[in-house]
């Protein structure tokens, strides 16, 4: 009997023993999620169950606001986000059609890919000081975004993020960042004015193309390339002049420029790319003698040149005579070729 007795006891203290060390469940709790699974461990926001509600704050303490955490919340109008997030994740708020305003936290650090995308009444993105990553597409198609300030510790604008805001007109680019990425501001066809900061020393394809209203840009004197189809469509420029330290200018650089009359070219270009000034307006142009490459079809539909000035240098390094000028750079028939030493 005294056996058995003991057996209990000895069984019921180590049952207890095990409950102690975790063993039992415990309830759930309606909070933020405690993670360390990735790369950017912190407290992570849950993903709201109510799809409909039209104001969202965020508890103070989350620290990252998940991928897709609001994607498709088509009332949402205003969410408050606290001054512990660095992270709002890719697609985080994309296509919340209602979204008007986003004041972001001074501390953010990371806004991913496509976070806000198709936020179609967004009307400023003031990023914050300190901001080091900026996703591709981060604000692609926001249509009602009016004002950009990008900060210089951004360092990267990369592809696609302010397409297709139509409504963009104040872009503020500040000193420090290096790069613009392709299609970074297509079809921003509101923009007046750019100022590329000095900073600048890579200008990705499309990066400008088809913005419409712009009519002056000033770039870096650090850029070599000018690439394809960077100021495509741009129909209100006028006039360009280009950094002296500038080399190439790639295929289609300024096609359907209707309204460029004057392009002033850098001492150091050494080639002009196929189409670089397609159906552009200009009256007459000067090639440096600097250029050894020309490639074909340069003034293909530029219906109102009238004179063109070439070096013998440019002609010899490309093997040309004067009779293949008009030819081989399709000009119209009235342009008047002007042969320099």
């Amino acid at each position: 009997m005294k056996k058995i007795i003991v057996l209990f006891l000895i069984l019921t203290l180590t049952a207890a023993i095990f409950a102690g060390c975790g063993g039992g469940n415990k309830p759930t709790e309606s909070k933020p999620t405690e993670t360390n699974t990735s790369d950017t461990p912190g407290v992570a926001l849950d993903r709201p169950s109510d799809e409909t509600i039209e104001t969202y704050t965020i508890p103070d303490g989350v620290t990252r606001i998940p991928d897709y955490t609001f994607d498709g919340f088509a009332n949402l109008k205003e969410v408050v986000i606290p001054e512990s997030v660095t992270e709002i994740g890719n697609g985080a708020f994309k296509n919340c059609k209602a979204l008007e305003k986003v004041v972001f936290p001074k501390g953010l650090q990371e806004i991913g890919s496509e976070a806000f995308s198709g936020c179609t009444v967004l009307k400023e993105a003031i990023l914050p000081d300190g901001l080091s990553e900026l996703g591709f597409s981060a604000f692609e198609s926001c249509k009602a975004l009016e004002k950009a300030v990008v900060p210089a510790s951004v360092s990267v604008i990369k592809r696609h993020t302010f397409r297709k805001c139509s409504a963009l007109s104040e872009v503020e680019i500040q000193d420090g960042i290096t790069e613009i990425m392709d299609s970074a501001f297509e079809d921003c066809t509101s923009i007046k004015a750019i100022k590329i900061p000095q900073s600048v020393t890579t200008l990705g394809e499309f990066s400008f193309n088809f913005c419409t209203a712009l009519e002056s840009i000033e770039l870096p004197d650090n850029v070599q390339t000018l690439p394809k189809k960077i100021f495509s469509g741009c129909y209100a420029l006028t006039a360009v002049k280009l950094p002296e330290g500038l080399e190439c200018i790639e295929e289609a650089a300024f096609m359907s420029c209707r309204n460029l009359k004057t392009i002033v070219f850098g001492s150091k270009l050494t080639s002009i790319g196929l189409q670089a000034f397609f159906e552009c307006g200009l009256e007459e142009i000067r090639i440096p003698e600097s250029v050894v490459e020309l490639k074909e079809n340069i003034f293909e539909a530029c219906s109102k040149l009238k004179n063109v000035t070439i070096s013998k240098k440019t002609m010899g390094a490309m093997n040309m005579d004067e009779s293949s000028l008009p030819t081989f750079l399709s000009t119209n028939s009235a342009v008047v070729f002007v042969i320099e030493d």
